[in-house]
C-alpha cells in the first residue's frame, strides 16, 4: 500500500430509534381507519381483524399454545 493513500474509512454508525418499531403501530391504526371507511356490515366486520390476528397469536391456534405459554 502507497504511503499516500488515505487510510479507510470506517462504516458509519447505524441509528436505531422509534423508527424501526414505527410500522408494527401503525400498521394496526391504517387497518381500523381503512375499516371505518368501509361501508356497512364489511367495515365493522374487518375492524376486528387486527384484534383476531393479535389473539391468534397470543393463544394459538387451539387455543392452549401460542406465545403466552412463553410468559407463564
Amino acid at each position: 500500500m502507497p504511503d499516500d493513500s488515505p487510510p479507510p474509512r470506517r462504516p458509519a454508525p447505524r441509528r436505531r430509534g422509534p423508527g424501526c418499531c414505527l410500522p408494527l403501530a401503525v400498521l394496526p391504526l391504517a387497518w381500523l381507519l381503512a375499516a371505518a371507511l368501509l361501508p356497512g356490515e364489511a367495515g365493522r366486520g374487518a375492524g376486528w381483524g387486527p384484534l383476531w390476528v393479535a389473539a391468534l397469536v397470543w393463544n394459538g391456534a387451539d387455543g392452549r399454545g401460542g406465545i403466552s405459554h412463553l410468559l407463564g
